[in-house]
């Protein structure tokens, strides 16, 4: 279960794949300075007080509604967003 935080809107400002020589996250770079909805829950059991965030792009143009999520992280605020930190990834999330 978990526990929903806000949501708010923003957007991925950058992405590092923590592990070397690997590929297949180019796949995230395609969301990176795109205005949209930022969605952030907290995992209660698996993971207590571990957060993740659901993204979803402004993109009216499109047939279909794009979005990623990530994975369980360690969570820290920054002045206009937050990092989330997992194993593999670091994502960084401004509010606009």
């Amino acid at each position: 279960m978990s526990r929903f935080i806000k949501k708010q809107m923003g957007q991925l400002v950058s992405y590092e794949n923590k592990k070397e020589n690997s590929s297949g996250h180019d796949w995230v770079d395609k969301y990176i300075g795109i205005p949209g909805l930022i969605m952030l829950f907290e995992s209660e059991k698996k993971h207590p007080g571990w957060r993740y965030a659901y993204f979803f792009p402004d993109e009216p143009e499109e047939e279909m509604q794009r979005y990623f999520h990530t994975s369980t992280c360690e969570y820290r605020e920054i002045e206009r967003g937050f990092i989330l930190t997992s194993a593999n990834s670091i994502y960084t999330f401004e509010y606009v």
